[in-house]
């Protein structure tokens, strides 16, 4: 496009020359130069930006002139599963389990507990020697009972407990809904996105066709001399920035569909290349 926007300048400055071109036109190309010099060092930059992020999240000692990114592929497969079905989901199932646990084994402590216990004793002396006893030992007595434990009064420490337990058992199972809800709404948002960003796809994908055919027909009467250099260029140049719509549009499809498979599935679900 820079090159093309450079051509179309030059052929604006011999026409302005030539006097059938204005000033300002010729401004317009100039401009127009400088800004697409602008977003290809943005472009660069945030490349660079990019990549240093991704060094340092995977680990990877990742080159900043060297590396070059795959792209990402839609597979067109956007069937998602429901929230329960979720990494996320399961762990909120998992903390709410060991807390209803907690408060059974809380509620299990305040029941009596009977005990039976036994015990049986043997006896032997010898007052001349300590080690004859052992020669002496002889049965002595036994017992047995029974017992009876049974926490009555605890300075309202079960009630406390109790309720703490359960206040963190609802704060869980609101953060769980939470979650929910927000995951349902960013569900429904990626596929509505997904849903336009298809529609515009088609649209882009219409009105390059168009360009294209624009742009044959612009070189036929070229070549019989019903039009000028100008018009090619700039049909050119329309050309390549539709193409450069509809991949940005095609590339934005990629990154949504994988975004939600990352959602719904966890990051082992991702495109590994």
């Amino acid at each position: 496009m820079l090159t093309l926007t450079q051509e179309l300048y030059s052929l604006k400055q011999r026409l302005y020359s030539a006097g059938k071109e204005s000033r300002v036109s010729v401004g317009d190309e100039a401009i127009r130069i400088i800004d697409l010099e602008r977003d290809i060092e943005r472009s660069s930059m945030e490349f660079d930006e990019n990549i240093i992020a991704l060094s340092q999240k995977s680990h990877i000692d990742l080159s900043t002139t060297d590396t070059r990114l795959l792209p990402l592929e839609a597979n067109g497969d956007n069937n998602t599963l429901s929230f329960f079905h979720t990494p996320q989901a399961r762990s909120y199932e998992e903390k709410i389990l060991q807390k209803q646990s907690e408060i059974s084994m809380l509620n299990r402590s305040q029941f009596p507990v009977v005990s039976l216990y036994s015990s049986y004793y043997l006896y032997g002396s010898d007052q001349d020697n300590f080690s004859h006893g052992f020669d002496d030992i002889r049965p002595n007595s036994w017992n047995a009972g029974v017992s009876l434990r049974w926490s009555l009064f605890e300075g309202f420490k079960y009630n406390s407990e109790s309720e703490r337990l359960r206040l963190e058992l609802s704060r869980i199972r609101e953060e769980a809904e939470l979650s929910q809800r927000e995951f349902d709404h960013e569900t429904r948002t990626k596929h509505e996105k997904l849903n336009r960003l298809i529609q515009l796809t088609k649209n882009e994908t219409e009105a390059l066709n168009e360009t294209r055919s624009k742009l044959t027909m612009i070189q036929r009467l070229r070549a019989q001399g019903e039009a000028d250099a100008v018009s090619e260029v700039s049909v050119k140049l329309e050309g390549l920035e539709r193409e450069l719509t509809l991949k940005s549009e095609m590339i934005q499809h990629a990154y949504e569909s994988e975004s939600l498979k990352l959602q719904h599935s966890g990051i082992e679900s991702c495109t590994v290349h």
